[in-house]
């Protein structure tokens, strides 16, 4: 019986079959690129800002700018978890900014069924208001501010190049094509192109700074 007790009540480690391993192997496999979209939360925006405002809207990639966010706000919300950090909350800026929110929400209550309408309040008031509070989340220390400043110094050069070259006619230097062309949107020249919501990439500069 004493040998029996022994037997049933052993500390010995039980060793993991081969399912269980693969099991392992294959969600750590799954965790590790999570993890390092954790790591770098400052490279992780700048591509989000990227995919905002260079996103083609003549392709059928009209979901890639919110899956873009999504992952961004689930990253970055679960890194602030992790590592204890308090929501940031400004007074001065985030309470108005949440007055205008709460009261531009009317006119897509007033319209619950059309898709237009919520898309635009998500792009000129929902998603500004959460980029200005996660760069403060992200932008915390000199290293994150130097990828936002080289960032910026880079959009603001090819800003300059394209204003440039639609003045003089240099069509051949305007990236990308879809600016020239005509037949897209409603409205003239570059504004069809990038940047055309200026909104989100300024809040989020404010936020960073």
């Amino acid at each position: 019986m004493a040998d029996s007790g022994v037997h049933i009540f052993s500390s010995r480690p039980r060793l993991q079959t081969f399912p269980e391993e693969l099991a392992a192997s294959a969600l750590a496999a799954t965790l590790q690129p999570f993890h390092f979209l954790i790591r770098v939360p400052a490279l992780l925006f700048l591509a989000t800002l990227s995919v905002f405002v260079f996103r083609p809207p003549d392709l059928e990639l009209h979901h890639l700018d919110r899956v873009a966010f999504v992952v961004l706000l689930t990253c970055v919300l679960m890194r602030a978890l992790l590592l204890k950090q308090r929501l940031p909350w400004r007074w001065s800026v985030s309470a108005p900014m949440a007055g205008l929110l709460l009261l531009s929400l009317y006119t897509p209550l007033t319209q619950p069924y059309d898709a237009q309408t919520w898309s635009l309040f998500a792009a000129k008031i929902v998603v500004p208001f959460t980029l200005f509070h996660l760069a403060q989340l992200v932008f915390f220390d000199d290293r994150a501010l130097l990828h936002f400043e080289w960032f910026s110094l880079l959009v603001l050069g090819y800003l300059t190049v394209v204003a440039i070259a639609s003045l003089v006619g240099a069509t051949w230097l305007i990236f990308p094509k879809y600016i020239l062309n005509e037949s897209l949107g409603i409205h003239a020249d570059r504004a069809r192109g990038p940047f055309f919501l200026v909104m989100t990439p300024r809040l989020a500069q404010r936020g960073a700074g």
